[in-house]
């Protein structure tokens, strides 16, 4: 028995009821393979489109979209690439995750689907990137046309606005951050080393006052008034008198070796004024992206990045803001007042979570006329056992407005002693009023070890903010409410984690905030036409509709 009959026996057993001597082969057959297969008329690229293909649609709502200020920026001279082209491919590129140049430039050479959008045009790197730079200062004009355009056509109502925010890592180097306590340390330790120096060179200078010619530094804030060309000229100076011998030597080592340092410190009082200038407001930068902040992202750690705020209605991208700071609602009324603009009117309502609820964003939805399903910081734990069972909870002490009092669940009485004005990040001013108890009732009441640690029980009374809280309660605790809060995180979270997840955009590749509100751009565009044909499947098989015919009209 051979190794193959040994393997296989029932195959070979089957084998000897054949023939002797013969085996039994079938013809092989290939379809014609020809790499220089010619044609006696050329194909069109627009044949290997599909009829539905998305990239038809991109085509089609950038050929609709006003982009006339940005073709009005182009100059007279040799022609250039159509703008429109380059935006569609850009807008295509991100759809096939395509965010830098380089990659996008081979795929207009070897990609049928860049092809024909760009209709086989291949601009180069360098051109694809002079055109992105070019969007800064027209992205936000351009995602709003194509907003104006789906509402226009029916497709966005602009009446029910959820709205989030998220954190994008920056392209930066997490291990050189300037922080702003060590800018001000620094500073402050230069400062006072810097005066006890130009002190020193007062005294010497006051002892050669009668000299005309010699340069005299002042008193008042001598730190500030020197300048490192005036240290310059005292140490020539220095040099002319230990050369003509009108001082020693060594004394005169000494002043210049003290007029250096002072130049140096100087020059890094004026380096590390300039990074106190870029931080502003900030607590801290990146290095290598001066616009980036660091902040807590999701997974716990601390980066470089941006924060970003977006409102959405209906699955699409409506308005969308970049914030340097780490807190969500320092943008909010940006991000209304954008998406307003886009939409040509105020949303209805507006959802968003605890983080968005502060007394400045209220006040703002309420001046605006918007009804606010808005949550604020401790919503949900009102809503605990835990919490109901208190008995010294603040809402629970009695107001009376006849003698601006307070009375605590043990009758006891909390006078008015003093209002102040805070003010937040962005200069909204807070009205608060401050009760006191008297210091003998908390020290015999029974429950003060419970209530505070303190001499007596205050109250810290925004009654502004508490009105807009109850207010905002009213509006949560409806139907309307209900749902929408329901739908919040649905229609809010699948654009971040479309975003992140499946397109792979977890960070920013460009650095700067006018860059990084580029590429946001680039992308929310994209996303809103791939809403767009995603509805569009959805009633592919129906009647025709006006979506359709938005689509694939001519195509």
């Amino acid at each position: 028995m051979n190794e193959e009959q040994g393997l296989f026996p029932m195959v070979a057993e089957a084998d000897n009821h054949g023939v002797v001597g013969t085996t039994r082969t079938r013809k092989q057959r290939f379809k014609p393979y020809d790499q220089q297969q010619t044609y006696l008329l050329p194909s069109r690229l627009d044949d290997y489109i599909g009829r539905h293909h998305i990239a038809r649609l991109v085509s089609k709502c950038i050929d609709l979209m006003d982009i006339s200020n940005m073709i009005e920026g182009y100059k007279g001279g040799a022609s250039a690439y159509d703008p429109r082209m380059l935006l569609k491919v850009w807008v295509l590129g991100y759809l096939y995750r395509i965010y830098t140049v380089r990659p996008l430039e081979r795929a207009l050479k070897e990609n049928v689907v860049f092809m024909w959008i760009s209709g086989n045009q291949q601009p180069d790197f360098r051109t694809l990137n002079n055109f992105r730079r070019r969007l800064r200062g027209e992205i936000k004009e351009i995602f709003k046309s194509l907003v104006r355009m789906l509402v226009e056509r029916g497709i966005v109502e602009g009446k029910d606005v959820f709205v989030d925010n998220t954190k994008y890592s920056a392209d930066a180097n997490r291990h050189k951050v300037v922080w702003r306590k060590t800018v001000e340390r620094r500073l402050g330790s230069i400062e006072e080393e810097l005066e006890r120096l130009c002190e020193r060179i007062e005294k010497i200078q006051a002892q050669e006052e009668q000299d005309e010619g010699r340069i005299r530094v002042q008193e008042d804030k001598v730190a500030k008034a020197l300048q490192v060309e005036q240290l310059d000229e005292m140490v020539a100076q220095i040099n002319r008198q230990i050369k003509t011998k009108e001082i020693d030597r060594q004394e005169g080592n000494e002043r210049k070796a003290d007029i250096k340092r002072a130049k140096t410190l100087i020059e890094r009082k004026q380096e590390y004024e300039h990074k106190k200038e870029i931080l502003g407001d900030r607590n801290s930068y990146a290095k290598t992206d001066t616009d980036a902040t660091v902040m807590y992202m999701k997974d716990g750690t601390l980066q470089p990045g941006y924060n970003e705020g977006i409102s959405v209605d209906n699955g699409f991208v409506v308005g969308y803001v970049i914030s340097q700071s780490s807190a969500d609602n320092v943008s909010f009324k940006e991000l209304m007042e954008e998406t307003k603009e886009t939409l040509g009117k105020a949303p209805e309502s507006v959802t968003a979570d605890g983080a968005f609820g502060n007394e400045e964003n209220y006040q703002y939805l309420e001046d605006k006329g918007i009804t606010s399903y808005v949550k604020y910081t401790g919503y949900y734990q009102e809503k605990t056992k835990k919490y109901q069972q208190q008995q010294i909870r603040p809402e629970i002490f009695v107001y009376d407005g006849q003698t601006d009092t307070y009375r605590c669940p043990q009758g006891k009485i909390l006078v008015f002693s003093k209002e102040r004005i805070e003010t937040t990040k962005t200069g909204y001013k807070q009205t608060i009023r401050i009760y006191k108890a008297d210091e003998q009732d908390c020290a015999r009441c029974s429950v003060k070890m419970w209530c505070t640690k303190s001499n007596s029980r205050s109250l810290s009374i925004n009654r502004n903010y508490t009105r807009l809280k109850e207010k905002a309660k009213e509006h949560l605790s409806t139907e309307a409410g209900r749902e929408h809060s329901r739908y919040r995180a649905h229609m809010t979270e699948t654009v971040f984690g479309d975003r992140k997840h499946n397109h792979r955009f977890r960070r920013f590749h460009l650095r700067g905030i006018e860059d990084v509100l580029v590429e946001s751009g680039l992308y929310y565009c994209m996303h809103n036409i791939k809403r767009l044909y995603t509805l569009i499947l959805e009633n592919i098989y129906k009647p025709p509709t006006p979506l359709l015919l938005l689509a694939f009209e001519n195509g």
